[in-house]
């Protein structure tokens, strides 16, 4: 899938947004953010608990659900305009991004929902009837997280969406303003 529309971009740069927010509110870290051509993206976490990073991980596809209350231009959340194409959004990938886009290769790149059913099943692999029951409160903490945190977020993916990528200081000044 290439990123030819702007909902697509914006449901990514969301989930990303989700994952290093929700990272940064559990007292870990993000390095850095890239939205690729492709329809993938990437958030770099770090310094989480297992249990904190699962949370982090399911964030991106609750965060995912914002696209359909908040628009990438409108600052307000409570009012969104009519839905328009971005004809002048630059989907290409610029220097920087590509700089970064080498740190994660995607060949090596594990689904966010396949790292998160490792957690759940991790340690538990006698008790499968254990399983379902951790990823349904690891999902909820997300969905709290998010709900607590979706200020932040959207000033996140809204810099993302722009700009492609963003590294820590970028993310940090847009966590500052919201």
């Amino acid at each position: 899938m290439m990123l030819d529309d702007s909902k697509d971009r914006w449901r990514v740069a969301l989930h990303e947004a989700g994952h290093c927010c929700v990272s940064l509110a559990l007292g870990g870290n993000c390095t850095g953010l890239a939205i690729f051509e492709d329809g993938h993206g990437v958030a770099s976490l770090g310094g989480l608990s297992p249990f904190d990073n699962a949370i982090a991980l399911a964030a991106g596809a609750v965060a995912e659900e914002l696209v359909v209350s908040h628009d990438p231009a409108s600052p307000d959340p409570f009012l969104r305009p009519a839905p328009t194409r971005n004809e002048n959004c630059d989907m290409a990938m610029p220097a920087a991004l590509a700089d970064l886009a080498a740190c994660f290769p995607l060949a090596e790149a594990t689904p966010d929902a396949v790292k998160i059913a490792q957690y759940c099943i991790g340690g538990l692999e006698d008790e499968p009837e254990r399983w379902a029951d951790r990823y349904y409160f690891v999902r909820e903490t997300a969905r709290r997280v998010v709900a607590d945190h979706t200020r932040q977020i959207l000033a996140v993916a809204r810099s993302l969406y722009s700009q492609g990528v963003l590294h820590e200081h970028d993310i940090s000044k847009e966590i500052e303003r919201a």
